[in-house]
């Protein structure tokens, strides 16, 4: 008696994850480096920020007032175009991956120096500046996981 291997077609589930697949993470890429491409245009052309003065307090705040409010919210914003760069173009993931990380770093760095500026001090509700820091942490992190997604699905490891 001979065994013979039975092989399933793939459900309409699997085959429209799989048709999906490469568009979403695509589109996603897209999306992000739109929007990270938008937040540093604003931070470098100051007529466009409607929160320029208080951007700059920020900044000068976390260079502990070495760097130039303006100066410093430039470089961020050139840091921001970058890795909205990297994410269009797939061979600089990496790259894209460490100037988020150091994105992030800065923006942790800034809530833990400077904790009481996220609240307004009447209310002790979370200011504006710190809705808008959370948000920016959150785009953030979602850009670092969406890279890691595509990298490890470009490169699967190899058992």
């Amino acid at each position: 008696m001979s065994t013979q291997n039975i092989v399933q077609a793939p459900s309409l589930t699997e085959r429209l994850a799989a048709a999906l697949a490469g568009p979403s993470l695509l589109l996603a890429r897209l999306g992000i480096a739109v929007i990270f491409a938008w937040l540093g245009l604003i931070k470098c052309v100051p007529a466009w920020n409607p929160g320029t003065g208080r951007a700059h307090e920020m900044m000068v705040m976390l260079t502990i007032g070495k760097i130039d409010g303006q100066v410093a919210l430039f470089i961020l914003g050139l840091l921001q175009i970058a890795a909205a760069i990297t994410m269009l173009v797939p061979t600089m993931l990496g790259v894209g991956i460490s100037l988020l990380t150091l994105l992030f770093g800065l923006g942790v760095v800034f809530v833990v120096m400077h904790t009481s500026y996220l609240l307004d001090p009447a209310t002790q509700m979370p200011a504006a500046a710190g809705i808008a820091l959370a948000l920016n942490m959150v785009l953030i992190l979602a850009a670092i996981a969406l890279t890691a997604v595509v990298i490890r699905a470009r490169h699967p490891p190899r058992l």
